[in-house]
């Protein structure tokens, strides 16, 4: 090593002894011991510091431009920490750590599954974090106006209650445990959506999370996806809600899967995301996902209470901002339940709420759901009376009209009945049908007289159809013997005047034959040899 390398090295020693600066992802970060936490600084930041460092130490005459490039260098290079780890961890052993850190202590949560309760620790450089919550941590902090306000919002259902405070509580233990799931919260407004993440975000920490809307996962370019890096949740109140929406991306990013994110004028970061999604809206989320992928990670929550006005509380997000030590405790309650669980305990009122929305998006399955149900080997439902009934119900309903690939995908899921050509038409034909299905005893004999009506109207159309054309036929034979009539009319005039001819000369022969004598002369002869 050059001694213009070792003398800037050992500036950067001396520099590191009054700053605590870590290189994170291209970025410095510099750690703040009255939060306990790193926090990211601008770029121009270190040059300063370090130029007013050796001002400080060595004088103003001694310093310049390149040696203090050369000590920024020299402690980027001593503070580097591989950005393919995941903020919180440790430092010296670069291990993840499952970590809550508060305004006063760092509360430890690898042991909260066997104690019941967090470990706490007081706050120390070693600890890699970027983020925490903004208050005091207070093990014995109750929060009684919360939990009223949540068991109003979900009108007094406790097991949509729990489900929320495991949803909350997953958050901060999301990178251990993949449950890949998005919460969903959707009701007409003024009934408590925006306050209930609102609070959440505030209990979980405002710089822990971000706030993209749900058009950032709708594929293509991501830049917008960057706040979400290193974030432990993402809260859109009020989602953009489009039934042709590509959420896609949105599946991809909450399944855990390597994602890569765009960043300006920076190079691109693949990572795994954990970030935990919180969604709410008042119109339902009408995604017409055909994979099925976001209907399986979809935890739907209907907020049907409303308030008036006059019954609003305007200092009702204050109060339940003063109880946060409390909420933090009724989240860290759930981390145990949940933990040993290994999964959530979805309300059976949730599962119907997304079969529902679900059955609302796609036609044909809703339409299914309705009319047909399983049946035994002899039963069956032909192609030709399933797509009849189908396009009737879906014109008397306001729905669009499904291709038959939707229709039969459907029937495959849902019966696991594929459309064969098999001999169940009229005289042993085969006819493409379903096996297996029937229509539902109360919608069968109104599907089959439905199914026969159009048939005697397509019978009626056919016959009336044929009547046309005889008549048409009959039109034209009619045209084609007038004009042969007018033909011969034409004809005749000209056909008397050859008969007459011919009559004439038939006249003329005859008379000639009766002059004509017995011995061949003529009679003018015969007459003059006569007279002498």
């Amino acid at each position: 090593m050059a001694k213009a390398d070792q003398y800037s090295v050992w500036l950067a020693h001396e520099f590191l002894k009054h700053h605590v600066v870590r290189w994170f992802a291209e970025d410095v970060f510099e750690y703040d011991r009255r939060m306990g936490l790193y926090q990211v600084r601008d770029r121009k930041w270190l040059p300063h510091r370090v130029q007013a460092f050796l001002v400080d130490k060595l004088g103003v005459e001694s310093v310049t431009t390149s040696g203090v490039k050369s000590v920024c260098e020299a402690i980027k290079n001593e503070q580097y920490l591989a950005s393919g780890l995941h903020p919180p961890f440790w430092i010296g052993s670069q291990q993840e750590a499952n970590v809550i850190v508060t305004r006063n202590v760092a509360l430890l949560l690898d042991a909260i599954h066997r104690d019941g309760k967090p470990r706490v620790v007081p706050h120390s450089p070693d600890l890699f974090a970027i983020c925490g919550v903004p208050y005091c941590y207070k093990p014995k902090a109750d929060c009684p106006n919360w939990k009223r306000f949540v068991m109003w919002m979900v009108g007094g259902n406790e097991d949509e209650a729990r489900l929320l405070q495991e949803f909350c509580a997953w958050v901060f233990v999301a990178r251990r445990l993949k449950l890949e799931k998005i919460l969903w919260l959707v009701g007409p407004g003024a009934n408590g959506k925006s306050t209930f993440l609102r609070i959440v975000r505030y209990v979980i920490g405002e710089k822990a999370t971000s706030a993209v809307g749900i058009e950032a996962f709708s594929g293509g370019e991501n830049f917008k996806l960057q706040p979400t890096l290193h974030k432990f949740a993402n809260f859109c109140n009020d989602a953009s809600v489009r039934r042709k929406g590509n959420v896609a991306a949105l599946n991809n990013f909450v399944s855990g899967d390597p994602f890569t994110i765009n960043r300006k004028f920076r190079e691109q970061l693949t990572v795994e995301p954990s970030t935990v999604c919180f969604f709410a809206s008042n119109p339902m989320p009408l995604f017409d996902d055909t994979s099925d992928a976001f209907w399986r990670r979809l935890l739907l929550v209907r907020c049907q209470q409303r308030l008036s006005e006059a019954e609003m509380d305007p200092m009702l997000l204050h109060k339940l901002r003063a109880e946060a030590s409390g909420v933090l405790n009724w989240v860290l309650a759930g981390i145990p339940t949940l933990l040993a669980r290994g999964r959530f305990d979805v309300p059976e009122s949730v599962r119907q709420n997304v079969a529902d929305l679900k059955a609302q998006v796609n036609a044909a399955r809703q339409f299914i759901r309705e009319k047909v149900e399983a049946g035994t080997e002899n039963d069956f439902i032909t192609r030709d009376q399933f797509m009849g009934n189908f396009n009737v119900w879906c014109d008397e309903n306001g729905f669009k009209r499904e291709e038959l690939n939707v229709v039969k995908d459907e029937m495959l899921a849902t019966f696991d009945s594929q459309l064969r050509r098999l001999r169940k038409g009229p005289g042993g034909r085969r006819v493409p049908c379903w096996s297996g299905v029937r229509w539902m005893q109360e919608e069968r004999a109104n599907c089959d007289r439905e199914y026969r009506n159009r048939e005697l109207d397509s019978l009626r159309s056919t016959v009336e159809d044929q009547r046309r054309q005889i008549e048409r036929l009959q039109r034209m034979l009619d045209e084609l013997r007038q004009q042969a009539d007018q033909k011969r009319q034409e004809d005749r005039p000209q056909q008397r005047e050859d008969d007459d001819g011919e009559e004439m000369i038939a006249l003329v022969k005859e008379l000639s034959s009766e002059d004509e004598p017995a011995n061949g002369l003529p009679a003018t002869a015969a007459a003059g040899e006569a007279g002498t």
